[in-house]
């Protein structure tokens, strides 16, 4: 079995030396880390040592995380918390999230409430029962999306193919529909033809020892599919910190509908990032052969990566989430909090110019 060790996984990360063991303590605590972001891999434990938190994974050494550095902290698979942790975590302001094992869905999230929640959050279920804010925000997402999936083509036109040299045109055409739509579902139509030209162009771009059929979503039934659905999870997460941490709901959004569980904001703001970086990034890893057939398993829930792989695509996904790369013009993690800060300022605007109503209270 290999050992389960924890992930700080951010470009910022810098590790240091391990702690010496404290005076009447009969236990390592192992090393620190200065690091904004973590990804910890259960099962294992999440208690303060020496008042800080400690990871104590069920196999391999422990990890100290500087609280006053930690902003957003996600824990994958089994794990425990002891109160003192959680008050710890709260006393910092660190967002905490818990995915499944597969790392394909979130389970839930602990976030201390910001100073502005109650006066945002009420602008914003407010705002998201009128049609006109619904309909100009979803505009504007779908705008976004298909902009980003333009750019991503752009990135591969030195492929020759018939169907890529085609794909701008038909893009094109979706974005003037999209830019004039009157009604929710005829957006949405026009935003699903684009990304369904795009998932069928994908398939072309992936090599035969690792092809893509097209999108699956739960359980994924191949490797590729596997891959997106795990980063579109870590997208999720990020995003959600993002916007808990400015006081928005991320429960009720304006273009996904709302149900039970589901984050619908969070799923609203993260889609024109979905292509540009998750899209691309597996497409790029899977043809530089970072991952072949064996380094994943099927079981009944589907394809999933070996632990070694897991790790290493956790840390490739928050370098290319937190870096400037080549062809954008800041970070994913820039964009992410201006677009999240665009709606706050929309729902702001939207509340100083409409007149509140009458609860009935």
């Amino acid at each position: 079995m290999k050992p389960k060790t924890p992930i700080p996984c951010t470009s910022n990360h810098a590790a240091e030396d391990s702690a010496s063991t404290a005076p009447g303590s009969s236990r390592d605590p192992g090393q620190k880390a200065m690091t904004r972001v973590a990804h910890l891999v259960g099962p294992g434990v999440l208690r303060v040592r020496n008042g800080m938190p400690s990871w104590e994974p069920l196999d391999g050494p422990p990890l100290q995380l500087h609280p006053e550095r930690l902003e957003t902290l996600v824990i994958h698979g089994h794990a425990d918390m002891t109160a003192a942790a959680l008050k710890l975590l709260w006393r910092h302001g660190v967002q905490l999230s818990f995915l499944d094992p597969k790392g394909n869905r979130l389970l839930g999230r602990v976030s201390p409430p910001p100073d502005n929640a109650p006066t945002l959050a009420y602008c914003q279920h407010w705002a998201i029962r009128h049609s006109a804010f619904i309909l100009a925000q979803s505009r504007l997402l779908v705008t976004l999306r298909i902009q980003s999936i333009q750019r991503t083509v752009q990135s591969f036109k030195r492929y020759d193919n018939p169907e890529l040299r085609a794909l701008p045109a038909e893009l094109d055409r979706q974005l003037r529909n999209a830019q004039s739509a009157d009604s929710l579902p005829t957006l949405r139509g026009y935003e699903g033809i684009a990304s369904a030209r795009w998932h069928a162009m994908m398939r072309l771009l992936f090599p035969p020892s690792l092809p893509y059929p097209g999108r699956v979503h739960h359980p994924p039934t191949d490797p590729v599919n596997a891959l997106l659905s795990l980063g579109y999870t870590l997208l999720l997460t990020r995003v959600q910190a993002t916007i808990s941490a400015i006081g928005l709901d991320p429960l009720f959004g304006f273009y996904h509908q709302s149900r039970p569980g589901r984050p619908a904001l969070t799923c609203d703001l993260m889609e024109p990032f979905r292509t540009p970086l998750v899209d691309k990034l597996v497409i790029a890893e899977v043809r530089k052969g970072c991952y072949q057939t064996h380094h994943f398993f099927s079981g009944p829930d589907g394809y999933r990566l070996h632990k070694d792989q897991f790790r290493r695509f956790v840390r490739t996904f928050e370098q290319r989430y937190s870096e400037t790369n080549s062809g954008e013009r800041a970070s994913f993690e820039s964009q992410v909090r201006e677009l999240v800060n665009q709606f706050a300022s929309a729902v702001r605007t939207w509340a100083a110019n409409h007149p509140a109503p009458d609860l009935g209270l």
